[in-house]
């Protein structure tokens, strides 16, 4: 079995503090309102992030295009959910295909918050059907 959430021992004292800066509607590129939005790669870059761009290219540059910040406030819940392209965000991504990584930076003091991951263990598929496949695909699958 593998773990699925890592905690990494970076120092990222200087990337927080670009990301908080970030954390403002006036820079958002897409998504849902004002609480939940990306910042494109380019927004980073012309602000000027620097340390932005380097902490993502330790990770060689693997992640989806922009930064998505989620505000919530204490004690307030986010359902289990598995993250995709479904909303169409990322043009490089089939629709139904799965984000398989993440890295999670808190940007507010420490409150005795709790963040818990799920693996979906049955790993169903998306509802519909990924365009790089073929009906034919689908249907040897499911029977």
């Amino acid at each position: 079995m593998f773990s699925c959430a890592y905690e990494l021992d970076l120092d990222i004292e200087d990337v927080r503090k670009e990301l908080q800066y970030l954390n403002d509607p006036i820079f958002k590129d897409r998504g849902y309102d004002d609480l939940c939005f990306y910042v494109s790669d380019k927004t980073v870059q012309k602000e000027g992030c620097e340390n932005i761009i380097k902490f993502k290219q330790l990770f060689n540059n693997g992640f989806v295009e922009g930064i998505r910040f989620l505000n919530m406030k204490p004690k307030q819940t986010y359902n289990p959910h598995v993250d995709s392209n479904e909303q169409g965000f990322h043009p490089d991504i089939p629709m139904d295909i799965h984000q398989p990584g993440n890295v999670n930076i808190l940007l507010s003091k420490l409150v005795g918050d709790e963040t818990v991951w799920y693996i979906d263990g049955e790993l169903r598929r998306f509802h519909g059907q990924s365009p790089q496949r073929s009906a034919a695909q689908d249907a040897a699958e499911s029977s």
